[in-house]
């Protein structure tokens, strides 16, 4: 049984918490097939002139962004997801260079919950600040993104490096996925999936057994007890059904906007770590 128990079904708009970007860009794209249709490097990095032509050049970012996790105070404490726009555990030298000074942010402001993913999972053990211990730090969840089969070998970084929580990304979810032997024996504290989004200049990879996927990896995170959130279907455009006022809303759990929709044959799977 994972050490992460259930939570009741809430609205995750308000749970999914803060980013905070020390540094962006991939200078390692395209890693895997989960990257073509980056949400960052694709999508959003060639909307700005300053980081257009940039996208795959790790740069760290203004002192005010770096740090942003200390302007946060201790009555304010928040969930950050870390490096939306880049990868916590890249092999680029500027990223090496900084991450002492990112973990030392994260260790001092210790009333935050950091929750890093990465594709860089060889790339982890090298990379843990010297005081990390055999207990790690006790606001930092691990993470590796998994986006089909093939890439569960990630998970296999994860198994003998301390953590206070260990999970999967399985989004965009490319493919079924067998976690079987993760889930009790990494442990795994949370299983996080989606479709691919996009718009029409990049339109997203959906197939149609996609939902069958979904429920299969809810069936194996109930069996042992596991966590588990599906952010959103996928597709060009979000719902409308979280709307309290929309007459034609399904009778379903409250949810914000999603690219379509976070309703699977009639569940939201809203589970989140405590």
């Amino acid at each position: 049984m994972s050490t992460a128990s259930l939570a009741p079904t809430v609205k995750i708009a308000t749970r999914m918490g803060e980013s905070w970007g020390p540094w962006h860009g991939c200078s390692g794209w395209p890693r895997s097939p989960g990257c073509a249709n980056c949400y960052a490097v694709v999508r959003q990095m060639p909307r700005y002139k300053r980081y257009r032509g940039h996208e795959t050049e790790v740069k760290v970012g203004i002192r005010q962004t770096f740090n942003k996790p200390l302007y946060w105070t201790q009555e304010n404490p928040k969930m950050i997801f870390v490096t939306p726009w880049s990868d916590f555990f890249s092999d680029d030298a500027e990223a090496d260079k900084w991450r002492p000074l990112a973990w030392k942010i994260m260790h001092q402001t210790w009333w935050h919950t950091y929750r890093i993913r990465t594709k860089y999972a060889e790339h982890i053990e090298d990379s843990l600040p010297d005081d990390w211990g055999t207990t790690g730090y006790e606001n930092v969840w691990l993470g590796v993104s998994v986006e089909n089969q093939d890439y569960t070998w990630r998970i296999d970084y994860l198994r003998n490096i301390p953590a206070k929580l260990k999970w999967v990304s399985a989004e965009p979810l490319l493919g079924p996925l067998d976690l079987t032997s993760y889930l009790k024996s990494v442990p795994l504290g949370w299983v996080i999936t989606g479709g691919e989004s996009g718009d029409s200049k990049h339109p997203p990879r959906l197939d149609e057994d996609l939902d069958k996927w979904f429920l299969d990896l809810a069936q194996q995170c109930r069996t042992v007890g596991v966590p588990f959130m599906v952010k959103q279907r996928g597709g060009t455009k979000k719902c409308t059904c979280h709307r309290d006022k929309n007459p034609t809303a399904p009778n379903s759990s409250p949810h914000e906007a999603a690219y379509g929709c976070r309703i699977i044959k009639g569940q939201t799977f809203d589970q989140f770590p405590t």
